[in-house]
């Protein structure tokens, strides 16, 4: 998604924290705190990875997209970027369970120790909390505002993975996605044969393992099948978070083969349905694939830009 040159990290001072521990694991987040951030309150950004919950890291700079640090960097605010226990080793609900977690350790922590990164002149204002994801990241931002729909300002889902239940996810038949090939299943066999003993992984490197989850419709399987995992589902048994929900800024291009975007427009409908009032900006990046391409599209589109002015109306 990113190459490393192209992020401006160093102008960033970044610290890593332990916000939590499982079976004597530290599951770590990083702060990304802008090396100009003026004095007095700043507004907070909490950002989650993509990777199917399967791979990636806090740390993954090709999963992280330039806009996210810029924005944290234009705007003179806190990110924090967080870890959490990945599938096939770990479900759907004890990755909900890490960032529940992440979010007290904001709540119990990040102004002190943002004080102290900078000897007293700047604090965390919590009043301000925006969450954002990419892909996974993005199912990861909305269900934590889901779960706490009055806690925060703004939710930034990017191509989010919405409806685990489609048949996308949930049947097996020959998948194009992006540009990987039809993967034999045996990768997740594999890969299942030769789990450790020890802690769940909370970090992995880009790889195969979730397509092929996919396109052999085991996903949900190592996800689960609770309710409370689908975000439409969430609105349809308590149809009030839709009245409560924080502004929620949605893109997802049309042409996605590896998340479709018809999960995005079935949240969206039910959002609208149960609050036509709903304070949601959603656009369709048209002729835009998973990931890289719908980035490119985000910027080059001025979609990025413009929904940035209407975030900010937000804080």
């Amino acid at each position: 998604m990113a190459s490393d040159h192209t992020l401006p990290v160093d102008e960033f001072n970044v610290a890593t924290f332990t916000y939590k521990v499982i079976e004597g694991q530290p599951i770590l987040l990083d702060l990304f705190i802008p090396k100009s951030l003026p004095s007095g309150e700043r507004p907070v950004l909490i950002r989650f990875h993509g990777g199917f919950l399967v791979y990636g890291s806090r740390d993954n700079l090709q999963l992280t997209p330039p806009r996210i640090l810029e924005y944290a960097l234009e705007s003179r605010t806190i990110l924090v970027s967080c870890d959490y226990r990945l599938l096939p080793e770990s479900n759907g609900i004890e990755i909900l369970q890490d960032i529940d977690d992440a979010w007290s350790w904001v709540q119990s922590s990040l102004s002190e120790v943002i004080e102290t990164m900078t000897n007293g002149t700047s604090r965390a204002d919590l009043g301000k909390v925006l969450l954002a994801g990419e892909s996974a990241g993005g199912y990861l931002a909305i269900q934590l505002a889901l779960s706490h729909p009055t806690a925060f300002r703004a939710v930034i889902a990017s191509y989010p993975m919405i409806d685990m239940r489609s048949d996308h996810f949930c049947k097996a038949y020959p998948k194009q996605m992006g540009q990987y090939p039809q993967l034999d299943y045996e990768l997740v066999s594999q890969h299942l044969k030769q789990l450790p003993d020890g802690p769940q992984p909370t970090t992995r490197a880009i790889s195969n393992l979730p397509i092929a989850m996919v396109q052999h419709g085991t996903y949900t399987s190592f996800f689960g099948d609770h309710r409370s995992l689908f975000p439409i589902e969430q609105l349809e048994d308590n149809p009030k978070l839709a009245l409560e929900l924080p502004f929620i800024w949605l893109h997802h291009g049309n042409d996605d083969s590896e998340v479709p975007i018809e999960g995005s427009r079935k949240f969206v409908a039910k959002l609208r349905e149960f609050n036509p009032e709903a304070k949601l900006r959603y656009t369709e990046l048209e002729g835009a694939e998973h990931g890289f391409w719908s980035e490119i599209n985000l910027i080059q589109s001025g979609e990025w830009e413009d929904g940035v002015k209407v975030l900010d109306t937000y804080l």
